[in-house]
């Protein structure tokens, strides 16, 4: 673990200076530092956040593809990470595996100690390769904000998506789970291409009840709510935005596009021999 808060700090520390001077003026432009012996584009480091059935998975393939930033964030998704560490047996696997095997809880949630130099070893490998990410949920409680922010996981921006419930039924009563990856889907529009995945597909037990997933809904906001309004004060408030997700996925999408692209974001021109594609926007 002290290897890895090591790197996460040291990760942390090239973070907070993404951005350079480029050597021999451009008439005072900054630039995205080049990652390798070729400009890379940096998309912006997001996290996205928001209750049971406010339509996280069929969202976020739209951002990482929509936009300025399309094709400059990776996906990161702690539980299926964690998922794959597991069925792997790495070190960090099996003490997940001892954790798991001595909890009593039905839904028990790793300590941060545990898993966070696990997730900013990721962000800074995905950093360190030239990539934004995009990472799902983030501190789940207000007790977990601090932690975080101390292991150097610092977005540029944050996205909260709020539900109108009854929209949420809708959608819940159409959502489907791959018991074998723990993928989400749904029968609204986002069903995976394989016939073998989508015949083994099975509803969440949390979903059948409504009053269960209005009540998950209520939770959300009480947990959430307070971590939103730690990002407010240390981000600045034009750093979070609140999107209602009662238009279509395009719409949504394109909403949260725009905003990721917004002035102080990445904007992407012609490579040209000798030049940066990436350029900030002054």
């Amino acid at each position: 673990l002290d290897g890895l808060v090591g790197l996460a700090r040291a990760g942390h520390s090239l973070g907070l200076t993404r951005i350079s001077q480029c050597e021999g003026g451009n008439n005072g432009a900054t630039y995205a530092p080049s990652r390798s012996r070729s400009w890379k584009r940096r998309g912006p480091l997001v996290i996205i956040m928001g209750p049971p059935a406010s339509g996280k998975t069929t969202l976020i393939p739209l951002i990482l593809g929509g936009g300025n930033h399309a094709g400059a964030m990776t996906h990161v998704r702690p539980g299926k990470l964690f998922a794959e560490e597991r069925a792997q047996g790495t070190p960090f696997g099996r003490r997940l595996d001892a954790f798991y095997a001595a909890t009593h809880d039905t839904k028990p949630v790793p300590p941060h100690e545990l898993f966070l130099p696990f997730i900013r070893a990721k962000l800074a490998a995905i950093e360190g390769g030239g990539s934004g990410w995009l990472l799902e949920k983030g501190p789940r409680a207000v007790e977990h904000y601090q932690p975080w922010k101390e292991a150097g996981i610092v977005p540029d921006k944050v996205v909260v998506l709020e539900v109108d419930p009854e929209v949420v039924v809708a959608r819940t009563r159409g959502r489907l789970q791959d018991p074998v990856t723990g993928q989400s889907y749904n029968r609204m529009g986002n069903m995976p291409e394989s016939e073998e995945v989508r015949k083994r597909l099975v509803q969440r037990k949390d979903d059948v009840d409504i009053r269960t997933v209005l009540e998950r809904i209520e939770r959300f906001k009480d947990k959430y709510g307070p971590v939103m309004d730690l990002y407010e004060r240390d981000l600045g408030p034009l750093k979070v935005r609140r999107f209602s997700t009662s238009a279509s996925p395009a719409e949504i999408a394109a909403s949260i596009n725009a905003w990721l692209d917004e002035e102080g974001e990445m904007e992407w021109g012609e490579e040209r021999e000798g030049q940066p594609r990436g350029r900030i926007k002054k």
